[in-house]
Formats: structure tokens, sequence, C-alpha cells
């Protein structure tokens, strides 16, 4: 196991996955993967927003790690170290240097990134080379990225090499590039080197004679706005557009006030109106609410939404036979992804004209479709959380993607989890993407008080066993095995339930069973009536049926409050978090025996409460944390890069 997180940027690469993997087994723990994000200063940028560690190991998408890498032999770069770089070998030439090796670098070194032609020469502070080998550049997997990595490797060394390296050194590398002829498309390496070093003597050539500069733009420039440095805490307004603020309660809702409450001032955007309690909230924030169109484009933009949404509702009325052909009851789903497209850039055409220089915009739930679409029909260049894949583009919607392709560039796609993100990357090969946790960390847990209070207020004896099982019963949950385990229980146990929709048949059949106290709050509920129910109970129940990668709210919740889990094994890389920690239960999936084993743990002897470091052990970030890598990430997006 590392001590050093550890993130693969990969881009178009054909082998990226299966690389990807190969990383994984070698490194252990957790690889993270920054994916699709176009210009790599931005990428190298974002890369220090997926981390956790001052100090991570970066692997390019194309590098495949030796079997035999020692990771635990790696030691900690020296003060004033910014970048370790350790040999690659090249499938081509066989030449063995840093071209594509492994990477140990500082994260404060990538937000202060100076100018330079190769990016990762800009980073402030020295640069080690290590001798050692730590596997094989495997640029050459197809003709296009052979002749690419020759032509841009020797255009830079034959400018003049950034690193300090000798001029007799870059020639022979040059040479060793063009004569290329080993291994799988050697020829088109070999030809991209001798195009790129015709195409260094020309740029020189033609610096040689310089137009003259405008008198509004500084010698060097390359960003079209300025940005605030990359090491810096930035604290100004977020724009936060939050489609679902007008349901009451859920992680989303509480997120956007934390998010507001962390950055007042800000600009909250809600096209479909938003809840009382949320508002109460906002308030106390000082944010601005929005919730109509502040011009006319944004207004039509808003229309044909509620017209789209409109067309779908009829359409899942229409078509909800399952005797319809699939395309016609796919249909609605479709309209759906156009409806939630344009209310989106219906809002950020609202930010645009009432926060035109707000530090981020933030789509809080956007759709998991149509996302260029989305920004430029907004015109405004934003991130997006993207929660979960429920529904793909069908050929229509594909055919619109595609012709708002280059308004991908405009935004980064912000998932909750890796499963979720790999999703994403599979369906959208082109969209920048980034993993972070959504639910962010109040610090507000549970009260000795308010847990007393919430057994007087459902009546639960102190001494007597109690789970909550909290939210609407979607079909991702399985509540099969839940009503199964109930039936089987052979001692006592208080069931508090809370949630929209649930099943009125299931909950009477709960109140008859001899073993069970059955206690039910008809959702949806507030945040206080929600702490109540938390407070009330030993531990939490989560079951979900197996492949839902999605982000857990109630998982985020009870770990912020304070309150032990039982939980299916449905999500391996949360399970593997969840192992061995005494405030949680795991059991396995579609098991009842299973589940019925771990509630007669809870009733004989109630699970140990988790401690205010489970937050961050879940991945979790305070507000003010969540919205300073809001802030970084949306700085990426006003950054034109100067390599292609």
């Amino acid at each position: 196991m590392t001590i050093f997180d550890a993130v693969l940027l990969s881009y178009d690469e054909p082998m990226a996955d299966a690389l990807y993997s190969r990383l994984q087994r070698t490194l252990g723990g957790s690889v993270k993967r920054l994916h699709g994000v176009h210009g790599m200063r931005r990428a190298y940028r974002l890369c220090a927003e997926v981390v956790d560690r001052e100090q991570f190991l970066l692997a390019d998408g194309d590098f495949a790690i030796a079997a035999d890498f020692d990771v635990a032999a790696v030691e900690p770069l020296d003060e004033g170290v910014s970048l370790r770089v350790w040999q690659a070998v090249n499938p081509v030439n066989g030449l063995a240097y840093g071209y594509g090796g492994l990477k140990l670098i500082r994260r404060s070194a990538l937000r202060e990134m100076g100018q330079a032609v190769d990016v990762l020469a800009a980073l402030p502070g020295r640069i080690e080379f290590a001798q050692q080998i730590a596997g094989i550049t495997r640029f050459n997997q197809s003709p296009f990225h052979a002749w690419k990595a020759g032509f841009r490797e020797c255009a830079m060394l034959a400018r003049g090499s950034e690193y300090g390296m000798a001029a007799d050194g870059s020639r022979q590398r040059v040479e060793a590039w063009a004569n290329s002829r080993n291994g799988e498309f050697a020829p088109y390496a070999a030809a991209g080197a001798r195009e790129g070093v015709a195409f260094a003597g020309e740029f020189a050539r033609l610096r040689t004679v310089r137009p003259p500069e405008r008198p509004d733009v500084a010698a060097g420039s390359v960003c079209r706005r300025s940005r605030r440095p990359g090491g810096g805490r930035v604290s100004g307004p977020l724009v936060l557009i939050e489609p679902y603020a007008d349901r009451l309660g859920g992680h989303h809702q509480r997120t956007l006030v934390a998010l507001a409450q962390a950055r007042p001032g800000s600009l909250v955007i809600a096209p479909r109106g938003i809840a009382r309690d949320t508002v109460t909230g906002l308030r106390e924030a000082d944010a601005r609410l929005v919730t109509s169109p502040a011009e006319h484009l944004a207004a039509a933009l808003l229309a044909a939404s509620q017209l789209a949404a409109g067309l779908s509702y009829a359409g899942l009325r229409a078509f909800r036979s399952r005797r319809q052909p699939t395309f016609l009851r796919r249909f609605p789903h479709q309209v759906t992804l156009i409806a939630r497209c344009l209310a989106e850039a219906s809002a950020l055409r609202t930010a645009r004209r009432l926060e035109p220089d707000a530090e981020a915009v933030v789509i809080l739930s956007a759709s998991e479709g149509l996302h260029g679409a989305a920004a430029l029909l907004g015109g405004l260049p934003h991130l997006r959380f993207v929660h979960e894949q429920v529904t793909t583009e069908d050929a229509a919607a594909r055919f619109l993607g595609r012709l708002a392709r280059r308004g991908e560039r405009q935004t980064v796609a912000v998932c909750p989890t890796q499963a979720v993100g790999d999703q994403l990357s599979a369906a959208f090969p082109g969209l920048p993407m980034v993993v972070r946790p959504f639910a962010v960390d109040d610090g507000r847990r549970l009260t000795d008080t308010e847990r007393v209070g919430g057994r007087t207020a459902f009546g639960i004896p102190p001494g007597e066993a109690a789970v909550c099982l909290v939210g609407g019963w979607w079909p991702y949950k399985d509540i099969g095995i839940v009503d199964a385990a109930l039936t089987r229980l052979k001692r006592p146990l208080h069931l508090v339930v809370t949630g929209t929709p649930l099943d009125d048949a299931v909950l009477a059949r709960w109140r008859g069973l001899p073993n069970v106290r059955l206690h039910c709050v008809p959702g949806p509920v507030g945040e206080a009536v929600l702490r109540l129910v938390y407070g009330a109970v030993d531990a939490a129940l989560v079951a979900r049926r197996p492949g839902i990668g999605k982000e857990s709210g109630l998982v985020m919740d009870a770990a912020r409050l304070g309150v032990p889990l039982v939980v299916s094994d449905h999500d391996p890389d949360l399970t593997a978090r969840l192992s061995g920690r005494p405030w949680a239960l795991t059991f396995t999936h579609s098991t009842p025996d299973a589940l019925v084993e771990a509630l007669h743990e809870v009733i004989r002897r109630p699970p140990e409460r988790p401690g205010p470091e489970v937050p961050r052990l879940l991945g979790m970030w305070s507000a003010a944390g969540q919205a300073d890598f809001l802030t970084r990430t949306s700085a990426s997006l006003r950054v034109e890069d100067c390599r292609c």
C-alpha cells in the first residue's frame, strides 16, 4: 500500500483502461483517474484538485508501469524539489529517459505553475531525474498516436530542452526518434519526429520577424482572461445552479446551503423554485436567490424546457406498457434529456447576465447527457456535478450532442464516485471529467440532547435497539431484502422509516410482524426532523442493489452526523473503505440471512459511533474546502493552453 495518492491522466489513448487497471494492481490502494481534459496545462492543474495529499504519483494514459516497481521504496520529495521523473522505455527506438515516465509531484507546485512550452518545466523548484526504469511508454497504440508523440517530442528537443539538457544529448535523442524502426507503428513515429524538427526550424525562422505587440497584451501572455494564482486561497462568490432546490430535504439541498454559507454573497439560481427550509439557510448566508430568467433568451429556453418536459410526461403515460417497442418507451427519456439541457442553458444565461465575473459557475445536479449543448446554449463555461447515468443518449440525442461537441471543452463534469466517472468516460470520451465526492461535512454532529430527543419523539425506550430506513424507495434500493429479513427477526427491533415514495402495502405488512416496532414519518421531511430520526437510532440501514455506484447520501449523512451503519456490499469501493470499521456492519447484497445476522448484531451490541474523522475517510470535505476546489477547477476553464 502506497503512502502517496496516484492519478492516471488520460485523454484519447486506446489502451488507457487496461493501463489504468495495471496501475491499480501494481500500486495498490485507490488510483484516481482524470480523463478527457483538453489542454495539457489545464489537465495538470486539475490533477492537483483530485488528490488529497501534497505529494502524489502521476502517470500518463499511455504509461505501462513495470510489474516489479516497488512503490513502498519510493522516498518523498526533499524540500525545494517539486518533481521527480522516473525513466520509461521507448518501444520504437529503445531509448530510456524521462519521456512518458512515472512522476512524483507536488500539488502546490502544479497550482503555482508558470509558463513553458513543456508544461512541467515551468514548475517552481528543482526537478529530479531518477535513473530507475519504472515502465514502458506505450504511445505507439495507433499510427496517429505514434506520429503525434514523435512530432511533439522532437519539436521540443530541436527547439532546445527546457530541462537543461546539453545540445549533443538533444541531438542524439532526435536522431534516435527519426530512425525509429522497432515496435508497432515505428515508421509513423519516425515521420512525426522528422516533421517535428522541420516545424521547430520554421517556427524559429518566423519568430525572427515579430509583428508589433498589442498594447493591451503583455509579451508572452497566453491566457484569455486573468486568473488568480493557483496556490492561494480564494473566497469570491459562486454561482450555484440547483434544478431540484424545490424539493424538501436531501443532501443536494444541504450541500447547496453549505456552499452558499462558505461563500457569502453567492448567486443561487433555482429554475423550478426553492423550498422554504432551503430559503432560510440561504438568507442566513446572504445569498441572492433567483427563480426566474433574467433575459429574454433565458426565458425562451426555459419555456422550451417546460414544453419538452410536458411532452416527456405525456410520452411516459402513453408508452409505459412493456408491449410498446423499445424506442417508443425510451423516447420520453430522450425528451427529458433535452428538457434538462434547455433548463440548464436558461440558468447559465441568467448567470451570465447577473454574475459575469463569478469565481465559479456550478450546476449542482446536472443532466447526464448533452453536456456540450448546455454549455453552448448557455454561453458560459461551467462545472457540472453528474450524480448518475440513468439515461443514455439514443441516435437523435447523440446527433444533437455531436453538433455541440466543441462545447464540451467549456465544461468539466464532476463525478461523486469513480464508478460514475467510468460510466461517463465510456459514454463521453471527450468530456473533461474529475472525481470528487459531492456531499460536504458541515461539522454539525448529533448532540446527546438530540439523541435523547429523538428517542423521546418516537417513544423508543432507552436500551432498546433501533435502526432507520431513510429516503424514497426507488428502484435501485433493495427493499425486498429488507422485507425478507424483517420477517426472520428473532428479537424485537424498532424501525424508523421516512421518505417518499414508500409502499403502503409493505408498511402495513411490517406493522403486523411480531418483532418489528414500526415508526413511520411520511416524507419528504426537513433537516430538523431528519436529525431527530437519526438521533433516535443505533444505526442507519442502507440496502442497494448490486452495481449501483452512485454516491449514497445516506452513508454520507450517517458519517457526518456520527451514526453507525448497516450497509450492503453493493459498491466494492465503498465496501473496501468500510471494511474492518467498528462503526460499520456490511452484509452480502441480495442475501436476507446476512442482513438478519447484521441486525441481530445491532440488537445484541450496538456499534460504536463514528468519530469526527470519518467524513474525511469517505472523501468528504468541508464546505469551504469544496468551494475552494470548485474555484480552482473553474479557473482551469479560463486558461488557454499554449501547447497542442
